[in-house]
């Protein structure tokens, strides 16, 4: 028996029958890595907890079905966002967000495109989409996430009996456009009946791939039944785009035929067992039998390998930066830069799109469940290529503290990792991975959805961020509505310009330094901000990130009138770049009423954290920032727009 659609190395063969419990003999051992090859390039870096069952860990897929938000991941391709559409579909579940991070501009109306060609078939509600472009960084790979909930909470796809059989059902039509539209019209009948169990398949899997993710974590076990050597590669390693598998009990075969027999080929793969074993007959006659939990050790987190590849510091040369009186031009050449990393938000509803402002999130209303989600992002993944020890713990730390400063608290989070496959780069990988697993566990995030990508050429992060909006929540204002408040920061600034985007725009003007970030300082800094938001006295509250101070501030210019201005005197033993564009992790810019002032800083003092009165807000339009910059709020308005 051969096995040769999916060819694997004698590494893998060494790693598989040096955890396997026990020798398997020649025809197994192909067997086993063969079914695992999908997985095979990612032993490295399997690092989920111990406790997660074995189809959440391959989906990297965390279902809180109390909260009844779901997620689900495609790259940006037809027949992958399809099967999305296809599995929120069989499970009931109606998409209201869809999220799309990539570099091209056109990403939009394709996938706008898409749902007006489904439109009629598929549970969507009133679909918003955002996309997160980055056209600075053109290597990057895209993908697309979806957030839905359920109509009715109590519905949902059976679940399967151990006494049922396996069918596959494929449209033979060779016309693309009506193969989806037969699939979806099929699933919508076939949900009508309650003795059967749907499961798309999935075009990047094999059939036997799909098959097992389902099994694993029930006490069941498969008996593949095939008539011949060949229909091992033909049937259960093939990739099947736009096919659904059946699990049903005695009859569904008859059943399954019924449903336009003339349009649709129908299987039986088996039969499920009660044994826990995956079994392989050709003819009645059994040519293997594995315990099934021979395949999940590469879920094991033991199994990771690191790297010896020392780790090459890149140390750029110090080049004294000129004294300038006004550091106008270096402020409106760091603003453009911000702007070239653009997030749009469109509504399928009403065809609306808008461009996002600095910092700004966004809403979804979940209609079903009357509840509203808060989608935030981080503004540091790029931090991964400058110190992949502190990246997770930047990012995550960012993305909280976003959300922190509107009043809500995180709920779960979202990581998509691109790693490369190269050898060299592993250490680095499994150094990031450990970094965001440490800041997801210190602000007791849940993980959503893990995910990483092998086809990049160098490592790369995207977090996301959720948290629920109740009806309790209280909202800072977004940006500057009333003179004469009194500007404050939260934390220390230390003026950190390592992984900038002065240092992007000014590269031979920044020595590299260690960054550092506190995860116990940035507790205390979000119990902070929640206190003083819920007793009504910040008055707005803007996370200190890309752009540093200085593009805080300005970010809550462009929200309000042109009017709206702000002056600020701060002195600290800073430089003046590091002083204006510094990106201190850790800190926040808020905004006051004078009798309110000794309140919030008897709250800082009590819980550990600096409070520091840097300025006022204004209403003559202009942004001044010691003797360095002095621009109108129009100027910057318009820059923005």
């Amino acid at each position: 028996m051969s096995f040769e659609i999916y060819p694997f190395t004698d590494f893998d063969i060494s790693v598989i029958k040096s955890i396997l419990e026990r020798a398997p003999n020649e025809r197994e051992l192909r067997f086993i890595g063969s079914t695992l090859k999908p997985l095979l390039d990612r032993r490295y870096f399997i690092d989920f907890y111990p406790n997660i069952p074995f189809k959440k860990a391959l989906k990297g897929q965390i279902i809180d079905k109390n909260i009844g938000l779901y997620w689900d991941i495609s790259a940006i391709d037809e027949t992958q966002i399809i099967e999305l559409l296809l599995r929120n579909e069989i499970l009931n579940r109606k998409i209201f967000c869809i999220g799309i991070h990539t570099q091209k501009k056109d990403s939009i109306s394709k996938i706008k495109k898409i749902l007006d060609k489904w439109n009629n078939l598929i549970n969507i509600q009133n679909v918003s989409i955002v996309t997160n472009q980055n056209f600075s960084n053109s290597n990057e790979n895209g993908f697309l996430f979806s957030l839905a909930s359920k109509e009715n909470m109590a519905i949902s796809n059976n679940s399967i009996s151990s006494d049922s059989s396996i069918y596959i059902i494929k449209n033979k039509s060779t016309s693309k456009t009506k193969n989806i539209k037969d699939i979806f019209r099929l699933i919508q009948k076939i949900k009508m009946n309650s003795n059967y169990f749907i499961l798309p398949t999935q075009s990047k899997y094999p059939l036997v791939f799909s098959i097992l993710t389902e099994i694993m974590d029930n006490n069941i076990g498969i008996d593949f039944h095939l008539k011949n050597k060949s229909e091992i590669n033909d049937i259960l390693f093939q990739l099947s785009k736009f096919a659904v598998i059946i699990f049903g009990n005695k009859g569904i075969y008859k059943k399954i035929k019924m449903f336009k027999p003339a349009q649709f080929s129908v299987s039986k793969l088996g039969n499920l067992n009660t044994q826990d074993n995956l079994s392989l007959y050709i003819r009645d006659s059994q040519k293997l039998s594995l315990p099934k939990n021979i395949f999940s050790f590469l879920w094991q987190t033991q199994n990771t390998i690191l790297s010896k590849e020392e780790k090459k510091n890149k140390i750029n040369d110090k080049i004294d930066i000129k004294k300038e009186k006004f550091y106008n031009k270096k402020l409106i050449t760091v603003i453009k830069e911000l702007n070239r990393n653009i997030k749009i938000s469109f509504n399928h509803k009403n065809n609306s799109i808008e461009k996002l402002k600095l910092k700004q999130s966004i809403n979804f209303k979940d209609e079903y469940n009357d509840r509203t989600w808060i989608l935030g992002f981080s503004e540091y993944d790029q931090f991964a290529l400058i110190d992949p020890s502190s990246a997770g713990k930047i990012a995550i730390s960012n993305a909280v503290r976003n959300l922190r400063c509107k009043g809500l608290k995180p709920y779960g989070i979202l990581i998509q990792n691109y790693f490369s496959a190269d050898s060299k780069e592993i250490r680095d990988s499994v150094t990031l991975i450990q970094s965001q697993e440490i800041a997801i566990r210190h602000f007791n995030l849940q993980s959503i959805y893990k995910n990483i990508n092998f086809s990049s050429s160098q490592i790369s992060q995207n977090i996301y961020m959720v948290g629920n909006l109740s009806e309790k929540s209280i909202f800072p204002a977004s940006g500057f509505k009333q003179a004469d408040q009194f500007i404050s920061i939260l934390g220390s600034h230390r003026g950190e310009l390592t992984g900038s985007v002065f240092q992007k725009c000014f590269p031979k003007y920044v020595d590299s330094s260690t960054v550092q970030i506190d995860l116990n300082m940035e507790s205390k800094l979000g119990e902070v901000l929640e206190l003083g938001i819920k007793n009504h006295l910040i008055q707005t509250a803007t996370n200190v990130g890309r752009g540093g101070l200085s593009a805080a501030l300005i970010s809550n210019l462009i929200f309000g009138s042109s009017e709206m201005g702000a002056r600020i005197n701060l002195s600290r033993k800073l430089k003046s770049e590091e002083l204006l564009f510094g990106e201190t992790h850790g800190l926040v810019v808020i905004s006051l009423q004078e009798e309110d002032i000794m309140e919030f800083e008897r709250i800082c003092m009590n819980i550990g954290v600096p409070c520091t009165t840097i300025g006022r807000v204004t209403n003559d339009g202009k942004f001044r920032f010691n003797e360095l910059i002095d621009i109108s709020t129009k100027e910057l308005k318009d820059i923005y727009d």
